[in-house]
């Protein structure tokens, strides 16, 4: 909503000889305007999980788009529980622009055991073949993004589930 205000100039005679001038004024109209944004927010709709595993060193990978493998040493992976790819929604104002900045971490288990998560990827879920580095939200005022990665797991991890962020 447009509010308006007024703006009064006053000129002053600035030297003697003109003191007989006597001072004028003039009066305008102007506009002003404002526009308050929804914040950018992002929600952990769905974990990452990497499923269940059979203790073995290498790395599972998930990818955005739900497959899983493991290379390096055999892992047997589980196919009663196997994982899924991680699900987050971006909302705010329509058409606003992000960028992705992804951090690797860790889970962490039983006593101290932990194992690295790293090489997170996002891609829109509305097509999980590409990954992406930024966004733009829908007219909707959302973005869905698939989540995936690599879990290093060691020879010699500890049995146990295990979890962060």
């Amino acid at each position: 909503m447009n509010k308006q205000f007024k703006i009064v100039l006053t000129a002053i005679a600035a030297a003697a000889a003109f003191a007989s001038v006597g001072a004028s004024a003039a009066e305008g109209t102007g506009t002003s305007t404002a526009t308050v944004i929804v914040p950018i927010s992002i929600a952990n709709d769905t974990a990452l999980a990497f499923g269940k595993f059979t203790k073995a060193a290498g790395v599972i990978t998930m990818t955005p788009a739900g497959g899983r493998s493991a290379s390096g040493a055999p892992a047997s992976l589980s196919t009663v529980t196997p994982g899924n790819a991680g699900q987050l929604t971006v909302s705010g104002d329509a058409d606003a622009t992000y960028t992705i900045a992804v951090l690797g971490g860790s889970l962490t288990g039983p006593g101290a055991a932990s194992m690295t998560l790293d090489n997170i990827k996002v891609a829109a879920a509305s097509a999980t073949g590409t990954l992406i580095t930024s966004g733009t939200i829908g007219a909707g005022g959302t973005q869905v993004l698939m989540t995936g990665g690599d879990l290093t797991v060691a020879a010699d991890q500890v049995s146990g589930a295990y979890s962060g962020n």
